[in-house]
């Protein structure tokens, strides 16, 4: 039986309500549908019958196949464990669909171990919200594979600061290569958090791109401890305001080696906005009063 009516593709392309479609993926690849308001685990997950969860329907798919989940604007979940919503098939893509407020909302609630852990590769995931409402909630997001994707979500407090938002970290050195978050917003200005993106292992080939943070950080809007040397790490076209006391926009303890460019940073103290650990500085600028403009920062070479 052939796969298609059309064996030799459309040389025209071809549009599905007027959205042109390039088919490059394999054509085995399968695409499910989530949506809270109008789902059932109970359906077949199509854009007509969806499901009502998004990892019911990571648990429908099939590892580096390609498949495809949209979540529909104005989908809704709560999560209170670390087990309800875990990423655990290689390959797959979650995407959002719905813009800022309707995009679809990851609440966090009742259990600070409550999180959403991504533990396979090459996964990406896409115009989400995640909201905490839990006093002292552990990491938001913890990443523990490699070369997976996370853009244009959003994540931020709700009712209280999460500690972490992000965590790279997974089992030990460099089992989170390759991994890229870009074009993502957070917002925490209550005191209570530690970092926006903490760096916590050793990793190669780390991008963190067009992001924008706002928040009261203890260790950094970006951070690594001691002893944690990350190599050909980037970090670009990034905004990074720290409203906490004395400390830093970026702060890599570590010697991490790599590039921060075209990074603009707020922080009370200019001396205390940037540790680049051993990082090349290409137009990094930072500034500690809202009424003076930038300056570079680290101090510009001789």
């Amino acid at each position: 039986m052939p796969l298609s009516h059309y064996p030799h593709g459309f040389p025209n392309g071809v549009s599905i309500k007027d959205i042109p479609f390039n088919i490059l993926t394999n054509p085995l690849a399968k695409t499910f549908w989530v949506d809270s308001n109008n789902g059932s685990n109970g359906n077949k997950g199509t854009d007509k019958a969806p499901f009502a969860t998004i990892d019911y329907a990571v648990g429908r798919c099939t590892a580096n196949r390609g498949d495809t989940i949209y979540v529909a604007a104005g989908h809704a979940e709560t999560i209170i464990t670390a087990t309800q919503l875990v990423v655990d098939v290689a390959g797959i893509s979650i995407i959002g669909l719905g813009n800022e407020g309707d995009r679809p909302l990851i609440t966090f609630a009742t259990a600070d171990t409550a999180l959403v852990p991504v533990n396979a590769a090459n996964v990406r995931i896409s115009n989400i919200e995640f909201t905490c409402h839990i006093a002292s909630q552990a990491i938001m997001m913890d990443l523990n594979s490699e070369r997976i994707t996370i853009d244009n979500c959003h994540f931020r407090e709700g009712t209280q600061p999460p500690v972490i938002m992000i965590d790279i970290t997974g089992s030990g050195a460099n089992v989170c290569d390759g991994i890229i978050i870009r074009n993502c917003k957070f917002y925490s200005p209550t005191a209570g958090s530690n970092e926006a993106i903490a760096l916590k292992e050793v990793n190669n080939r780390i991008t963190i791109s067009d992001c924008t943070v706002w928040g009261d950080f203890a260790n950094g809007c970006i951070a690594n401890p001691t002893g944690k040397v990350l190599t050909d790490l980037t970090i670009a076209n990034c905004t990074l305001t720290n409203l906490q006391t004395g400390d830093h926009a970026i702060e890599l303890v570590s010697a991490c080696t790599g590039v921060i460019q075209n990074v603009f940073m707020y922080t009370d103290t200019y001396a205390t906005t940037i540790d680049p650990g051993a990082m090349a500085c290409f137009e990094c600028y930072s500034v500690s009063s809202v009424d003076k403009n930038a300056r570079l920062n680290p101090v510009v070479e001789s």
